[in-house]
């Protein structure tokens, strides 16, 4: 017989997920599955090639909960990454535009 277990297996499942997230994040940020077993030398790899944010977020991700962490607290360390980041895709094709790169695109089909 299955016994459903409520909220308590699931915010377990979230904090192995959030874990499991920080591990793939230092793996594509060292470009190596190993950087997993070597987090000090991980650490100080990403204080050497990125920004204190994502040092951050990793050492959020891999924390201890207390008593649990949820993605909410990640997202208001990205935030501002993620506006950031967005502003700068809308305004891409407006600086091609003014150097002379951008193509025209139809937006519309010419037969009706």
């Amino acid at each position: 017989m299955l016994q459903y277990d409520g909220g308590q297996n699931v915010a377990r499942f979230q904090q192995e997920d959030l874990l499991a997230f920080g591990k793939l994040v230092i793996a594509l940020a060292c470009n190596s599955l190993a950087s997993i077993t070597q987090l000090p030398k991980s650490f100080e790899y990403i204080s050497r090639h990125y920004s204190a944010e994502l040092k951050n977020v990793v050492l959020c991700l891999l924390s201890k909960p207390m008593p649990t962490k949820t993605i909410d607290e990640v997202v208001t360390l990205i935030g501002p990454r993620i506006l950031h980041e967005i502003n700068s895709a809308h305004q891409y094709p407006r600086k091609l535009s003014v150097i002379g790169l951008a193509r025209p695109t139809l937006l519309f089909n010419d037969h009706y």
